[in-house]
């Protein structure tokens, strides 16, 4: 029983010394820009990859452990509802041509990586490692 304990106590302890203060940083992302809207793609937490759509402007923040890449793209996307006056028209929320979109990744509050597209259907995409 003691050997077990020992062993137990042992593993804890190693699974302590592992987790160094530090490991883990706050990134920010955030989107703007005159678009209104924006098809997005960013790695969260625990390395998963997300795709959405957004009315800019965007923030959101995670915590992602050092070592990681943190990554962020918007394009400028066409957005239409049914137009609610007229029976049968589509309202155009956001062409995906006009505008543009802009996004920056922080991390720890420190401005990393930013970029800027103003085409049509233009992407701006940011990545920096975590560290």
């Amino acid at each position: 029983m003691r050997i077990v304990t020992i062993l137990a106590l042992v593993a804890f302890l190693g699974t302590l010394a592992r987790v160094q203060p530090g490991e883990v940083r706050i990134v920010e992302y955030d989107i703007d820009g005159t678009a209104t809207y924006a098809g997005v793609t960013w790695n969260a937490a625990a390395g998963a990859t997300e795709q959405k759509q957004f009315k800019l402007p965007v923030h959101e923040s995670f915590r992602i452990a050092t070592g990681e890449l943190a990554y962020l793209s918007a394009q400028k996307v066409n957005v239409t509802r049914p137009d609610p006056l007229q029976k049968g028209g589509i309202e155009i929320l956001s062409d995906g041509v006009h505008g543009t979109v802009h996004v920056t990744i922080h991390i720890n509050w420190r401005l990393v990586s930013e970029a800027t597209a103003d085409a049509p259907f233009g992407i701006a995409k940011a990545s920096a490692k975590v560290e």
